[in-house]
């Protein structure tokens, strides 16, 4: 443990570049920074918890288990995977289960929910990092990081992390 994180830490620190991120959601340099942190929270929680207390791991026995386990409940995990990796190693992923093609700043259409009560969605044209799929459909970076982020919240509260 050259930097004795224990798994709160590290999610403390995820929380923190999510919201450095958030300040600058067109950065694709904060972008990465959080996936990375998002992405290796599982391996944290796997090193602190195994032979310790497996009901925290749901019961998994290697680290890949868990992470299985983890996008089994939310598959959004695995995207944010191909993100971190794609910052971390370049252009081509070897792993066949990669699910993102493409990542880059983009105009697009964004709903306004502002008139959502009266059945009304407007939309309004913004700058955003598109994530797209090799089906072709395409994410927002902004909302899959959000959600990502939520999951581990309540990740860590439910199991007491």
């Amino acid at each position: 443990m050259a930097f004795n994180i224990t798994p709160a830490n590290y999610f403390k620190m995820l929380v923190e570049q999510h919201a450095e991120y958030s300040g600058d959601p067109l950065s694709l340099r904060k972008a990465i920074a959080v996936s990375m942190f998002a992405n290796h929270l599982c391996e944290h929680v796997f090193a602190a918890y195994n032979g310790v207390d497996s009901a925290k791991l749901d019961g998994s026995t290697t680290p890949d288990i868990y992470r299985k386990s983890l996008e089994a409940q939310k598959p959004e995990l695995k995207l944010i995977r191909d993100l971190c990796d794609y910052g971390k190693h370049g252009p081509s992923l070897r792993r066949k289960t990669v699910q993102v093609s493409q990542t880059e700043v983009k105009e697009t259409m964004v709903p306004e929910f502002t008139g959502l009560l009266l059945g009304l969605t407007n939309h309004s044209a913004a700058d955003k990092i598109v994530v797209t799929l090799s089906d072709g459909s395409e994410r927002f970076f902004d909302y899959l990081i959000d959600d990502v982020v939520r999951f581990w919240n309540t990740t860590f509260v439910t199991k007491a992390l």
